[in-house]
């Protein structure tokens, strides 16, 4: 806990010689285009205050959010049935495959040139560079599932609904079984240098 002050005080530092370089450049390259720190703070506080700036980042937390549960929604169904079914698989993998090595860039640009500058358009550009790795985070997790974990939970009679939850919750205990038994020791064993 002692170096938690420490570590604040070097995240801290980064950011002022980011500043200071970013100052620094701006005055150098002496062009509107690439104005300083001061002048886009000015900028930021004024919006704030009498501008749509929080408007506008409202709707874009909206956006987000819109698009972060569409893709949970429908990352999780896919993944799931992609695990269940050998055929569905084979079907949808390529597709995925795909999302998960386009840009995010690329898939904006695509949508608004066929949907236009719409909200449509944001949130399934947001949706789409999303949905793959939820899928496959989701496939592989039921994959690995205990097949009499399952049958377990049919013979209680526990819904679909339940069941997805049930899911999501072994795969956040394993991502943290993995994190805090193997990942945080060998961290911690790697970084023993540092002291």
């Amino acid at each position: 806990m002692a170096r938690f002050p420490a570590a604040l005080a070097e995240r801290a530092a980064s950011l002022l010689v980011l500043l200071v370089v970013w100052e620094a450049t701006a005055r150098i390259a002496h062009s509107r285009l690439f104005p300083g720190v001061g002048a886009v703070l000015t900028t930021l506080a004024d919006e704030a205050l009498h501008g749509e700036l929080l408007h506008d980042l409202g709707a874009t937390l909206a956006r987000v959010a819109v698009a972060f549960t569409l893709a949970m929604t429908v990352g999780t169904a896919v993944g799931i049935v992609m695990a269940r079914s050998r055929a569905i698989d084979t079907l949808l993998d390529s597709g995925v495959v795909l999302l998960l090595n386009l840009p995010a860039l690329v898939i904006a640009v695509l949508l608004y040139i066929w949907l236009g500058l719409t909200e449509a358009a944001a949130i399934g550009a947001v949706t789409l560079s999303k949905l793959p790795a939820v899928i496959v985070t989701l496939r592989e997790g039921a994959r690995t599932l205990d097949r009499d974990l399952a049958d377990m939970a049919r013979s209680f009679h526990f819904g679909h609904v339940r069941r997805l939850i049930a899911y999501a919750l072994a795969f956040v205990a394993v991502v943290l079984a993995v994190e805090w038994g193997v990942l945080q020791p060998l961290e911690r064993r790697l970084a023993r240098w540092r002291r």
